[in-house]
């Protein structure tokens, strides 16, 4: 059966862990020489020949029927081929979501599988919700991560020890510690930093290749809210990507729709930099308050000192 020649080919290939670039549709017949015929399989790039399309997406139907009969392995790289035909297949994405949750599947690489896909179909809703769910998931294993960090205590064994013995070791562990922990985190926050770039241009290209594409710039929007300090980022949006895509775009009114949420954004990290900047200030000027009355206080306190040690301070007070 050509369905099952071809899917036993296309399992062949994601076992062996190569990664697969872009995926398409092709015209011509691969060569029957070829180690994946056939399917067309080259530098990443996978074509599965259109007229096979048909019996490849029958044959993965049928074993996804019988998938209480597999195994989790199997059921992972069937879900996958039945989305490269078949993207928009709810259940099948449902089924990745569960393993997505009980951490069978790498967030990471689960973002990149979706690539290929939306690459071919930038428009299937179902696709975009469950590319924002791996990306909650991906924040909440770092955020994890960044946490069991910060919450270990590697002094805990020293604590049965005299501790004048171990001042001077403690405070070179426990610097050496927050060294540690900082470069960590800032591990961390580079890899999410080049995360959500990767995902703003994932966006831009959708857009791009199928305009007004209301799933693109909603995800888009989504994404605000994983970055810490995004004004000078919100100008830079506003300014050059926005104003480049709009003039390529002039009849996109989901870009136009995304632009406005952008200033009105733009609008509210302004005020809420005003607030700090106003808090700030009055918490300055009550330590500046705080300041002058001590030195005044110094002061009346020198001269009473003063007073005292001359003597009489008491005759020179009833004589004003």
């Amino acid at each position: 059966m050509e369905g099952e020649r071809i899917y036993t080919k296309l399992q062949q290939i994601f076992n062996s862990g190569q990664k697969i670039k872009e995926f398409g549709v092709i015209f011509e017949h691969v060569s029957v020489n070829s180690e994946y015929y056939p399917l067309f399989f080259e530098e990443g790039n996978l074509g599965v020949h259109y007229q096979n399309i048909l019996s490849l997406l029958q044959f993965s139907l049928c074993l996804f029927n019988q998938r209480s009969t597999l195994s989790e392995k199997e059921i992972l790289i069937l879900t996958k081929i039945l989305l490269l035909v078949n993207p928009g297949f709810v259940t099948a994405l449902n089924k990745r979501r569960t393993y997505l949750y009980n951490g069978s599947i790498n967030p990471e690489k689960e973002l990149d599988y979706l690539d290929i896909l939306l690459a071919r179909h930038p428009k299937i809703q179902e696709l975009w919700i469950y590319r924002f769910d791996i990306l909650e998931e991906y924040f909440k294993q770092n955020k994890n991560q960044i946490n069991n960090i910060n919450n270990k205590n590697p002094n805990n064994n020293n604590n049965n020890k005299k501790e004048n013995n171990n001042v001077n070791s403690n405070s070179n562990s426990s610097s050496n510690n927050n060294n540690k922990e900082e470069n960590n985190n800032n591990k961390n926050n580079k890899e999410i930093n080049e995360r959500l770039e990767k995902e703003f241009s994932i966006c831009s290209k959708c857009a791009d290749i199928y305009p007004r594409n209301y799933y693109a710039w909603t995800y888009r929007i989504k994404l605000w809210k994983h970055l810490s300090d995004p004004l000078s980022l919100l100008l830079e949006e506003l300014n050059v990507t926005m104003k480049q895509f709009v003039k390529k775009h002039l009849s996109d009114y989901s870009a136009l729709n995304y632009r406005q949420f952008l200033l009105k954004e733009i609008e509210t990290q302004l005020k809420k930099k005003k607030k700090k900047k106003k808090k700030k200030n009055n918490k300055m000027k009550y330590w500046i308050c705080i300041s002058k009355n001590y030195y005044l206080f110094r002061i009346c306190n020198q001269i009473t000192l003063g007073l005292s040690r001359l003597g009489n301070t008491g005759n020179l007070f009833s004589n004003l």
